[in-house]
């Protein structure tokens, strides 16, 4: 029991510590040389066995702390990304490399950034986009579905509330999201401006054609009169 007691005194005795190494210096202790050698050995081999256990006990304990501790960050960085969805400012349409910037100091993300195991914060937010990008899928087939039933015609000077209005008959319930039908209308509403850019430069493309004609046209005079001339060139291709 003395020897044990000794034993334990010792802070330089550690759970990976070998006999072999600690012998001489335990030897000079009057208290080990008591005891037949065998005798010793033994019962510093059942205190390392007892550190070793003690070790292992500490160790999942600080595991099951990790544990929490990164899960409260994972929960804690989901509820950081539902605010923002709140908000509006992550969306179905939202890149990660964009959103990190703009929380990379937040210290919900450095805390979710230094957990050693589990989801990413990249994997946490590709999961959350996953859902929006869902719901966004679905709110987009139900409103285009209501332009087509209702035959409306966008133009690129409507406005979200033109555009809300117009549709609110066939979508209604359940209602979409105002971020959702933004989103919808700013890609309807980009597809029409460039459908009426197209528009404008084939129109801009015909009337220059139609204009070399009338420059080359030798018969036209600063007195003549649209009724005189036409005749000239109402069968051409640029007229048509």
């Amino acid at each position: 029991m003395e020897y044990r007691e000794f034993l334990q005194s010792c802070d330089f005795i550690k759970a990976d510590s070998q006999w072999r190494k600690l012998q001489d210096r335990l030897e000079a202790d009057e208290r080990c040389a008591r005891l037949e050698k065998i005798d010793r050995l033994d019962i510093f081999l059942e205190y390392i066995r007892d550190l070793e256990r003690e070790e292992e006990e500490r160790r999942k304990i600080e595991k099951e702390e990790l544990r929490k501790v990164e899960r409260k960050n994972r929960d804690e960085f989901r509820k950081l990304m539902e605010e923002h969805i709140a908000a509006g400012t992550l969306t179905a349409k939202t890149h990660w490399r964009d959103y990190s910037t703009k929380v990379k100091d937040i210290p919900t993300y450095v805390a979710v950034s230094s957990n050693t195991s589990g989801s990413t914060p990249k994997e946490l937010f590709q999961d959350v986009l996953e859902e929006l990008e869902k719901q966004y899928d679905e709110d987009k087939t139900r409103i285009r579905d209501a332009v087509k039933l209702g035959k409306i015609m966008l133009s690129s000077t409507w406005t979200l509330e033109d555009f809300q209005t117009a549709i609110s008959k066939d979508v209604h319930s359940p209602p979409v999201s105002n971020v959702n039908l933004k989103l919808v209308f700013d890609e309807l509403l980009e597809r029409v401006r460039e459908k009426e850019e197209k528009e404008a430069k084939k129109r801009k493309r015909l009337a220059d054609d139609f204009a070399h004609l009338l420059c080359s046209t030798k018969e036209i005079f600063a007195s003549s009169k649209w009724e005189d001339c036409k005749p000239q060139f109402d069968s051409s291709r640029e007229f048509r």
